[in-house]
């Protein structure tokens, strides 16, 4: 019998005889006779268990080699008496050697007339146990180091096959038992039947191994399974179904002759057709034995049941009309692919042409443009693939996408993806793989002259010179089909340039008829106007200078007075868009959200004038330790000229008209109207003595040099002493302020506006609200919000918004000057004084209040005597002409901290950097913000509404600015909305002339620039396929959209020629659609599907990945339709006569084959209906098919018999078990065999993966439950030893 075992030539017969001639050789029960310990060489005990040898035992040792013999027994007697070592090592190799005896007497002992073909037996390395009987070991130990375990694992491969160079030799089971205990094992114990083999008793070392694969099933199953030769076919069935975990019944069929070429054992059930000879097993020969019907080895097919007396090989379609409804399965975000795909396989020449093989004849690998031929490839045996299968079938595309994302980096992944551009990238491949034109030529694209533009026969002759190049560089059954011709016309807006060009093209992009515009309500803050609103409403494609332009239309603003910010709260500028580069590029629908807060400003300013950002913040709580602010309203901006900047008053002034805006409340208007706008020194009564000659020196003394940080590097002189002169115009009452330094401030002084005249004594500097300046360098946010910042702009916003602890800009003041802007407040001061006159009189006298020098705080506020503001002057009525001093120590007091009767002697104070050098300094610059620091009380009457006097904000609730043709524009779009959108709307929009973008100019080769062309683009030639593209997607980034609207296609007679600009050729432009890929959900996540007409059957189908319904092509007219195909209306085939002869050349071979699947598959019909009849012979078709049924059911309970019965079974000892019993002993020995020997490889091939390792793991018992093969075993066995191993 092939590939069995024969031992010796005369089987087991001749193996007892061997053993029983060693037994007699060696007695057992004579041990005196058993040969001394090994020599020297012989391994050792542990060190730890041997004693030293004394030198008296190694005297003795050496010199009993010498002696006579009576000498050597004298030395070697005495040596025991004195040696316990060599007493050990004798006890060792007694034990040894009575062990080694036992198992020859085990083998002695086998009767072989006992032993039955059926017998099952373990066995045992013939190698090892060679070594173990015939090498003469001095202990067990030393044996055990030197043999080590029984290692079963090298004898078998990964499916638990023996491999073709195991030498094995049957050892009855106690025997086994023995040395395994005391050798230990790798492995479970090899098991085999006894057999007879031309008259010998062999063991079945090599059983009949089957390659299992299944039909139309996706259940996992084990790929190898090894039986024994005895078992019957039922014993086969009813195994493959407990292993499988199979519930319903099963046949198998035999493939003769067959070679798989694939991993994969699932068999479609065209792939099982395709297989030439195969055999169904009959229920014949159920109760047959495998050898008795020669199936020893092969391929078998489990067919399972699918219903009553009904298999899944009954479902082979008979008819040659298949293929074509098979989906495809999502293999994570891939069903952009799959639709895709779905509609361009069907398209019934582009099939035929790449299920013929067409594609392989024209491969052009070498292309640099194309993709080495491999996606050609790929998609060939795509298309042969899913029409060569059953109309209820899916299918993973896994190796068409790896090949796709291999050359195509952006599908490589699992991420979501467009389908038009998998299409348009799908397309190109497949055209260059394909290209015919091996080397391109080079070629000069045609153009004609100015005078020909008008002359329709030089543009058909252009048009057709372009097609013919493009041909000469592009010929493959992709531009066969799908590419078409666009004309393209640009016409120059300044020199009417006219240009005239052709170009390709495989998919019509249609713009779709719906107002995708870009809306958004921006505030505006307008000169002298309270904030307001305008509604916006642009294309989304717009620039940002369209929209500035828009509102500087709708406000009648000049647009270059106009800035624009998105501002986030009530103190941050968040954006600049005067600095943001993207302004130049992005559209507006990109650049700013509808949740963006955008203010337009109008900012009237000169070349020189600097731009300054203002904040309004409510100041600290006076009472709370807390000084942070709170900001309200929002930023904006004043101009200030060179002079202004040095201008106290001015700048006040900008900012109470600016609150005038923000507030109903016009106090400051008021109070200016009624007093008037400039004021001499006689209005401010406090500081002047009548006309007369005063002077006045502050408490800053004289500091020379002072550096300023952040303010500037002046140098202030003398600049503490201010003097107060009579000039040449005092009868008009005005008066000259002049400095010691001789610096004047008139008034009406072109130079340098006199702050006194803007000075009122009726409103102090600080009243409402307090000016702080914020310097750039109190900016601590380290990220620049502005995007794009420059220092080359015109405007500059802060980063922070941290306006606590601000410098007030009085303190920049002059002292002097400073008097003048705090004149309200001193006023107040002395008034205070006046009610407790009283009490001072007791302590002064009218003399000593001839000058008194009061330190005035800014607003209510005291301050401590190192942040003082410079000394104000009070000058009596009666203070005398010539020159009154104010450091007498005498003279001075502090007003809010001293005692109103204590004369304290003022103290020198230093000059702060506040103050030093400002003289000549502005008091802003650029980079530096105004802070209006509100009082709660004047806060709430001028913004909240609370007091009766008081007025209300105008910021947050700002009224619009009308916008009448918005108003209109929106009341026709409402009448719009009930209107459907045709394909004939997006075909005349497509042809509508469009002015370029300002992004997308045309560079006009007459006046040698880029212009804002005018373009048309019209269709002069359709191709075959006609593949149109509606674009639902608008805009990117963020504030990209999709476009939902149902567009009405027509099904049937779509009809080109009217849409055509070239109509003089005759020809009809009648197009049917044929396929749909339909698009759902927006830019952040969607689905992809598809309507395809089969052309096979001429049904439409709806293909949703894996999913495959019939359908209606009217289902397809929906808001989801993204992509639709047309095929031109002909009786032939499409794409020109050569593409046509081969498509009908490999439809001739085709049909050939088709003829010879008509042969394949009346054999698998004619077999199913055979296997029926056997079944009716029978009788019994239900227990002929369950014949092993019963027997499986009830295995485990059989097997349940006791340890010592089991043991009689394997040793071959029939016991008392009588004759007539033997055929059962037999059938319970083959259980018990299949059960064991198969216990573990359902594990090991049901999932074919592979564990980690344990070899090197010893078992202490071969019947140890513990012992399971190591991970390594489950491998691929190697092809060259084991010849079913390429399978896998």
């Amino acid at each position: 019998m092939h590939n069995l075992d024969v031992l010796d030539g005369n089987g087991l017969d001749r193996m007892a005889e061997q053993h029983q001639a060693t037994q007699m050789q060696v007695p057992a029960d004579t041990p005196e006779d058993v040969p001394m310990e090994m020599p020297c060489e012989t391994a050792e005990p542990a060190i730890d268990e041997i004693e030293a040898p004394t030198e008296t035992e190694t005297s003795t040792e050496t010199l009993a080699g010498a002696t006579t013999p009576m000498a050597s027994i004298e030395t070697e007697t005495s040596a025991a008496t004195v040696s316990p070592l060599a007493t050990e090592r004798r006890l060792r190799k007694d034990e040894y050697t009575a062990f080694k005896a036992q198992v020859k007497l085990l083998f002695s002992q086998i009767d072989v007339d006992a032993i039955f073909e059926g017998d099952l037996w373990y066995q045992i390395p013939t190698p090892w146990l060679q070594a173990f009987l015939e090498t003469d070991f001095g202990s067990l130990h030393e044996a055990k180091s030197r043999l080590g375990p029984i290692n079963y694992l090298t004898l078998i491969d990964s499916y638990g096959v023996l491999v073709a160079t195991a030498t094995l030799t049957p050892i009855p089971t106690e025997a086994l038992g023995m040395v395994s205990t005391a050798f230990g094992v790798v492995g479970d114990p090899i098991e085999s039947y006894v057999i007879q083999d031309n008259g010998h008793k062999v063991m079945e070392n090599f059983p009949p191994v089957f390659e299992i694969h299944t039909l139309q099933t996706s259940v996992k199953v084990v790929k190898r399974y090894s039986v024994t030769a005895l078992a019957t076919v039922g014993d086969l069935l009813a195994e493959l179904k407990q292993t499988n975990g199979i519930l319903s019944e099963i046949r198998l069929w035999l493939l003769e002759n067959y070679v798989s070429t694939s991993k994969n054992h699932s068999f479609t059930l065209e792939e099982f057709v395709n297989v030439e000879s195969k055999t169904l097993l009959s229920p014949k020969d159920y109760h047959r034995s495998l050898r008795d019907i020669n199936l020893l080895y092969g391929h078998l097919v489990i067919d399972t049941a699918t219903g009553a007396n009904t298999f899944a090989s009954d479902a082979v379609p008979s008819s040659s009309e298949y293929g074509g409804v098979v989906g495809l399965n999502n293999l994570g975000n891939s069903c952009y692919m799959n639709s895709a795909l779905q509609c361009l396989i069907h398209l019934p020449e582009l099939c035929l042409y790449f299920k013929g093989g067409n594609h392989t004849k024209e491969l052009n690998p070498g292309n640099p443009l194309g993709m080495n031929g491999k996606v050609a490839n790929a998609f060939g045996a795509l298309i042969q693939r899913l029409f060569s299968a059953s109309s209820h079938d899916s299918y993973a595309p896994r190796e068409f996408k790896n090949i796709i994302g291999h050359y195509g980096p952006m599908f490589h992944g699992y991420q979501q993806q467009d389908s038009q551009e998998f299409l348009a990238f799908l397309l190109d491949g497949l055209h260059e793989d394909l290209n015919r034109i091996l080397k391109k030529p080079y070629v000069e694209k045609p153009e004609l002259e100015d005078a020909q533009v008008t002359d329709l026969e030089a543009i058909k002759q252009l048009a057709e010179t372009c097609w013919e190049q493009h041909r000469m560089r592009n010929d493959s059954v992709v531009v066969d089909l799908f590419v078409g011709l666009y004309k393209s016309t640009l016409v120059c807006p300044e020199c009417d340039k006219v240009s005239i060009t052709f170009d390709p093209f495989n998919d019509l992009t249609l713009p779709l008829p719906v107002e995708n515009l870009w809306s958004l309500t921006v505030k505006v803050f307008l000169d002298a106007q309270p904030l307001q609103t305008l509604d916006v409403e642009l294309a989304k494609s717009s620039s940002f200078k369209d929209l500035k332009r828009y509102v500087a239309e709708k406000t009648a603003v000049d647009a270059s007075e106009l800035y624009c910010f998105e501002v986030y709260g009530h103190d941050q500028f968040y954006r600049d868009f005067q600095r943001d580069d993207s302004v130049g590029y992005m559209p507006i629908s990109t650049l700013i959200s509808t949740s963006d807060e955008i203010y337009f400003y109008q900012i009237k300013k000169e070349v020189d004038d600097i731009i300054v950002p203002v904040f309004n913040v409510i100041g600290p709580d006076p009472e709370s330790t807390y000084r942070n602010t709170t900001a309200f309203a929002f930023p904006y901006f004043v101009a200030v000229t060179p002079d202004e900047t040095h201008s106290f008053g001015k700048i006040r002034m900008k900012l109470e008209a600016k609150v005038s805006q923000l507030s109903t409340y016009t106090y400051f208007h008021s109070v200016r109207d009624k007093f008037g706008l400039s004021y001499k020194v006689a209005d401010f009564p406090l500081l002047m003595n009548g006309g007369k000659k005063v002077k006045a020196q502050s408490a800053v003394k004289e500091a020379d040099n002072v550096e300023l940080g952040d303010a500037g590097n002046a140098e202030l002189g003398d600049a503490g002493n201010v003097e107060l002169e009579e000039t040449d115009n005092v009868e008009s009452g005005d008066t000259v302020m002049k400095d010691v330094a001789g610096d004047s401030y008139d008034e009406t002084s072109d130079a340098y506006d006199s702050d006194i005249s803007l000075a009122n004594p009726n409103i102090s500097g600080n009243f409402a609200f307090d000016i702080k300046i914020f310097d750039h360098t109190n900016d601590r946010r380290k990220y620049n919000w502005n995007k794009g910042s420059t220092d080359a702009s015109d405007v500059w916003v802060p980063n922070s918004s941290n306006f606590g602890n601000l410098p007030s800009m009085l303190d920049l003041l002059p002292p002097r000057k400073k008097q003048f802007y705090m004149h309200d407040n001193l006023e107040k001061e002395i008034n205070s004084i006046d009610e407790s006159q009283s009490l001072m009189e007791t302590n002064l006298t009218e003399a000593n209040l001839t000058e008194t020098i009061l330190e005035v705080k800014q607003g209510e506020e005291a301050t401590s005597t190192e942040n003082v503001s410079p000394e104000y002057v009070m000058v009596s009525s009666n203070t005398p002409s010539e020159e009154v001093s104010s450091d007498g120590a005498d003279q001075s007091f502090d007003l809010f901290n001293d005692p109103p009767n204590a004369l304290t002697h003022a103290p020198e104070a230093k000059p702060s950097v506040a103050h030093a050098g400002l003289l000549r300094s502005p008091l802003v610059k650029f980079k530096q913000a105004l802070v209006c620091e509100w009082s709660q009380d004047y806060f709430d009457v001028f913004f909240t509404g609370l007091e009766e006097e008081g007025g209300i904000e105008t910021f947050s609730n700002p009224k619009p600015i009308p916008n009448a043709e918005l108003e209109a524009k929106r009341a026709l779009a409402k009448t719009d909305q009930t209107k459907n959108i045709s394909l004939s709307d997006c075909l005349e929009l497509f042809s509508k002339p469009e002015v370029l973008g300002e992004q997308d100019l045309w560079y006009c080769p007459n006046c040698k620039d880029h212009r804002q062309a005018t373009k048309t683009i019209e269709l002069w030639k359709t191709p075959d396929i006609l593949t149109i593209h509606l674009k639902r997607f608008e805009g990117q980034g963020r504030t990209a959209d999709k476009i939902d609207a149902v567009v009405d296609f027509p099904v049937e007679g779509l009809d080109m020629l009217k849409y055509v600009v070239n109509q003089e050729t005759g020809e009809a432009l009648v197009y049917d659609l044929c396929a749909v890929d339909n698009h759902f959900g927006g830019l952040g996540g969607g689905h992809y599907t598809a309507y395809v007409k089969n052309f096979v059957d001429g049904k439409w189908y709806y293909f949703d990945d894996s999913r495959v319904t019939e359908t209606l092509a009217e289902k397809s007219i929906a808001g989801s339709a993204y992509l639709l195909f047309y095929r031109k209306r002909t009786e032939g085939l499409l794409g020109g006569e050569r593409l046509a002869e081969m498509i009908k050349a490999s439809e001739e071979i085709a049909q050939t084959g088709l003829e010879h699947r008509a042969v394949l598959v009346s054999n698998i019909i004619n077999q199913n209906e055979a296997y029926r009849s056997a079944l009716e012979a029978l009788g019994h078709p239900e227990e002929a098919n369950q014949s092993d049924s019963s027997e499986t059911g009830t295995e485990v309970d059989e097997l349940r018999y006791s340890s010592e019965e089991v043991c009689s079974v394997n040793c071959g000892v029939a016991g008392d078990h009588l004759p007539d019993s033997e055929n059962e002993m037999r059938r319970k020995q083959r259980l018990l065999g299949r059960h064991k020997k198969n216990k573990y490889l359902d594990d090991v091939v049901k999932l074919d993966s592979e564990i980690d390792s344990v070899e090197g793991s010893v078992c202490n018992s071969p019947f140890s439950p513990n012992c399971s093969p190591p991970s390594d075993t489950l491998g691929h066995a190697n092809s060259d030893s084991d010849p079913l191993a390429s399978v896998d």
